[in-house]
């Protein structure tokens, strides 16, 4: 019924339009304007809205459209599709001409789409480019499809900021053409109008893009390279282009899930990167060191048990978590391999800290795992023997140079490791006071940095000597379980992504 209808519509539109061809080429400009408006351009629109189809109706998100003295190619555009938003750029001369492009689409006259508009002027070329990059921005808040400009209307200053301010936003540009045009009334022949849709330059080169996240990924910039393929892959979803979207999602799912990672989000990053390892398995894609990768998904997997540790409330029972002596292991490997990565990006100070928590977990997790299992932050002395505590309160007072009062609540790093010490830990065994005092000095060294006491900065010598020391604990530490410290810390060495 609908296709009986639209060939009566044309049949119709046919005798019309070569009415109005011939009113236009007799001199009748007003008749011929009379008829296109009442029996022409309502058939028209109708044809374009048919040759566009339904797969475009609905795709755009939003549409913003300059204003020129021709109403007629908007409402054309916004008769062939149907966004949740339209957006109007308009100069004092073109502004009475958006009661006419309102009235013209019907979803507009009924207020069943939210349009708004702003004032331009046609010379001001970067007051027009930050009127669209403002609604952009706006729009991306909520945005869950494609924005478009029509560049159609107004004069060509108009008209070329439009389209550069879409190609630096990767917006498409949509504009009305038509397959026939009649050259002694200067005029498209009406009826062969449709919808022109230029995907974005960005879009053809995404390639150019994508390795541009990819260096951002490599270089250990795990959010921002995120962020790029998120957008890409958003805009390339269905089209065609260089980079086929399928391999886009696979760098996204890869760069998201090491993102979380990198931020300790295990659980989180657990589901991202089993999807990336599916696909990759599915489609044999040569991006990614994939021995590798599979190692890391292995400790990823250890890593995310730590969700068993936490209660219904979502709160860490560390303590518990301590005593899981492979978790504990691929904790400790995973901090100092993020030491490692933050010291590449030259962030010295974020990577000490990483290091002196990886010394005081070797020294928390020993004391959870001795005798009755002891909480560092709040230690039951009476599980302590007598002569360790009485060897504690000693050798204390040698280590800080002045009597401890009384035997403490809670124990931070070298404090935890000199009641190891004073157990006869397997983890201290071999070592002697003059490593206890090395200890807290390099503690010092550390608790000297701008970042807690704002007295120095720590700089790439730094970080090797505090690194070595870091490796020593957590190599004795791996050595007491009969695993090799450098194979732990390879599982959790991030790979590089492959460029072309």
């Amino acid at each position: 019924m609908g296709e009986t209808k639209e060939v009566t519509d044309m049949d119709g539109l046919e005798a019309h339009v070569d009415k109005w061809v011939a009113l236009r080429r007799s001199g009748r400009f007003q008749e011929a304007g009379e008829l296109y408006k009442s029996q022409i351009f309502p058939l028209v629109q109708k044809r374009i809205k048919t040759k566009t189809g339904e797969a475009l109706w609905s795709k755009y998100y939003g549409i913003m459209l300059t204003v020129g003295t021709s109403p007629e190619p908007l409402i054309l555009t916004l008769s062939a599709v149907h966004p949740q938003k339209v957006f109007f750029l308009y100069t004092k001369k073109s502004e009475h001409f958006l009661c006419d492009i309102i009235s013209g689409v019907d979803y507009l006259a009924r207020g069943e789409v939210i349009y708004d508009r702003e004032l331009v002027e046609e010379a001001r070329v970067l007051d027009i480019y930050q009127k669209i990059r403002n609604k952009w921005e706006e729009w991306g808040r909520g945005c869950n499809g494609p924005i478009g400009v029509d560049n159609t209307g107004g004069k060509k200053s108009m008209v070329s900021a439009a389209a550069v301010a879409a190609y630096f936003l990767g917006l498409d540009l949509l504009y009305v053409d038509s397959e026939e045009y009649l050259e002694d009334i200067r005029a498209p022949k009406p009826g062969t109008e449709y919808l022109v849709i230029l995907p974005n330059p960005l879009l053809a080169l995404g390639d150019l893009r994508s390795d541009r996240a990819l260096e951002l990924f490599n270089a250990g910039l795990y959010d921002a390279a995120h962020s790029m393929l998120e957008q890409l892959y958003k805009e390339l979803a269905g089209r065609e282009a260089i980079i086929p979207s399928r391999k886009v999602e696979m760098y996204r799912l890869l760069a998201e899930g090491y993102r979380l990672w990198d931020l300790f989000r295990f659980t989180e990053a657990v589901v991202p990167l089993d999807k990336a390892a599916n696909r990759l398995a599915k489609f044999d894609v040569d991006i990614i060191d994939f021995p590798i990768f599979e190692k890391n998904l292995g400790a990823l997997h250890i890593l995310a048990r730590e969700s068993c540790h936490r209660n219904r409330d979502g709160e860490l029972d560390f303590f518990s978590l301590l005593q899981d002596s492979e978790l504990s292991l691929h904790f400790l490997a995973d901090i100092y391999a993020n030491a490692l990565r933050r010291a590449d990006q030259g962030k010295y100070d974020d990577a000490l800290i990483r290091l002196y928590r990886t010394i005081e977990l070797v020294g928390q997790h020993r004391l959870a795992n001795v005798a009755e299992g002891l909480d560092s932050s709040k230690l039951s002395w009476s599980k302590v023997p007598q002569d360790s505590q009485q060897k504690f309160m000693e050798l204390g007072t040698q280590l800080y140079g002045s009597a401890l009062s009384r035997l403490p609540e809670a124990v931070g790093l070298v404090q935890g490791h000199l009641l190891l010490y004073c157990l006869n830990d397997a983890l201290w065994q071999g070592k002697d006071f003059s490593d206890l005092e090395a200890l807290s000095n390099m503690v010092k060294f550390r608790n000297h940095l701008i970042l807690v006491h704002a007295t120095n900065r720590a700089d790439r010598k730094d970080f090797n000597r505090f690194r070595r020391f870091a490796l020593g604990f957590l190599r004795r530490l791996a050595d007491l379980y009969d695993f090799v410290a450098e194979n732990l810390i390879a599982e959790h060495t991030f790979p590089r992504l492959v460029l072309r």
